[in-house]
């Protein structure tokens, strides 16, 4: 009995050293593996996400959202209608977007100082906005329950949904961090 429990504790020690051996050869390939993927990215980050033209294949990570030059190519990706108001404000600039076929987006001046318009099918929260806001509340807009949120009186955010879609918009502007609530409903009405 006593050989039977040395020869099973020498078994148990070498298959140890054996893993061990192993794992250790491992850390040594994982570093030139890590180089070689940070060497990618580093690349990818410089040339944007590059496509190779051989293989056809990408080579990083894909951009969701494609641009389009008007309202129709957008609905037509998307596979639904969306009414937008021809003008925000003061702000210059219409850009279409969609985002995997899925939601179309609308920006009024520019993605950093500007208003975001979304609608998608669903009722998640579209807006992509995650700010707290110290004032909110639920405003009837002709029978339909929208969500607003700001601060300071001004209207930041606006979420609803209507139909089947989910809708929002955003106002992502340092210098004019609001609408009032007037402008929002306008604004909501309009993309029905």
């Amino acid at each position: 009995m006593k050989k039977r429990m040395v020869k099973l504790t020498a078994i148990v020690l070498a298959c140890g050293m054996i893993f061990a051996l192993g794992a250790c050869g491992s850390k040594d390939e994982a570093p030139a593996d890590a180089q070689a993927t940070e060497a990618q990215a580093d690349t990818q980050q410089a040339s944007g996400d590059a496509t190779s033209e051989d293989a056809g294949e990408s080579t990083g990570v894909a951009n969701p959202w494609v641009e389009y030059s008007n309202m129709e190519e957008a609905c037509n990706a998307a596979g639904f209608s969306f009414n937008v108001p021809e003008t925000v404000g003061s702000y210059v600039g219409l850009s279409f977007s969609v985002m995997n076929n899925e939601l179309i987006q609308v920006v009024y001046g520019e993605p950093d100082k500007g208003v975001t318009i979304r609608k998608a099918e669903g009722s998640e929260d579209i807006s992509g906005d995650y700010n707290t806001y110290a004032e909110e509340k639920e405003v009837d807009v002709n029978g339909t329950m929208v969500g607003m949120a700001g601060n300071d009186g001004l209207i930041s955010l606006a979420v609803w949904e209507k139909d089947g879609y989910s809708y929002s918009v955003m106002v992502n502007d340092e210098e004019n961090p609001g609408l009032s609530q007037e402008a929002m409903e306008e604004i909501v009405q309009a993309a029905w």
